[in-house]
């Protein structure tokens, strides 16, 4: 699986009564390939600890790369990926029926994070209220896990709910700000961006902990 750059997304959330949880940063891999998609979970507290995921959309399927100080692993397993996206968004379209008072909205607000231009949009349901700052185009024109042209959402899956899809960004999530009604927060931004940072997983370089298992 061969990624020609990546995203790095920090998130800081609060509870209710206002404690903040420890910062999370996701690493979104950017690649030329529909045929898959990744991501990287990034623990500040063991840099030498880190856990890369791949969902494979060609051949439905999710693997977890495994590399702690340099002793590296893997395990597979397999997983309907379109069925799983089809299945939230006919969830999500039931709810919207049953919820009414969801809105989209885009503000006409615009600003520059990182070198894109991005626009914001309002969301607001009966759960909370957000504002959502996405890049105007797909960054680099790659498929990314938290972009709009995720390439989990099959062509198929596009016409199937082509109306549902008319109005929203074609670009890049960069940046959000939601507070649900009990006060609860969660803050996420883009922080790093880098379209040339290469990086190739191969499974042949990560044993898989079934089959070493089995081995013994």
């Amino acid at each position: 699986y061969d990624f020609l750059g990546h995203i790095v997304l920090e998130m800081n959330s609060t509870d209710d009564k206002g404690k903040a949880a420890d910062p999370v940063l996701l690493k979104s891999y950017l690649s030329n390939s529909a045929d898959y998609t990744g991501m990287e979970i990034v623990d500040p507290k063991k840099p030498e600890a880190v856990t890369s995921m791949v969902f494979d959309i060609k051949n439905q399927a999710s693997i977890i790369f495994l590399d702690n100080k340099g002793q590296k692993s893997s395990f597979a397993y397999k997983m309907d990926l379109e069925g799983i996206v089809d299945k939230t968004l006919e969830d999500e379209l039931k709810s919207d029926v049953e919820d009414s008072e969801i809105t989209v909205e885009k503000t006409g607000k615009t600003k520059d994070i990182l070198g894109y231009e991005c626009a914001e949009y309002h969301v607001k349901n009966e759960d909370g209220e957000g504002y959502y700052w996405i890049s105007e185009q797909p960054i680099g024109g790659y498929s990314s896990f938290w972009s709009s042209n995720n390439p989990m959402m099959s062509s198929k899956t596009q016409e199937k709910y082509a109306e549902r899809f008319k109005n929203l960004p074609k670009g890049n999530f960069m940046e959000l700000s939601y507070i649900s009604v009990d006060n609860s927060t969660v803050n996420m931004k883009v922080t790093e961006i880098d379209e040339s940072a290469s990086k190739s997983l191969t499974m042949a370089e990560y044993p898989n902990l079934m089959e070493s298992a089995e081995k013994k």
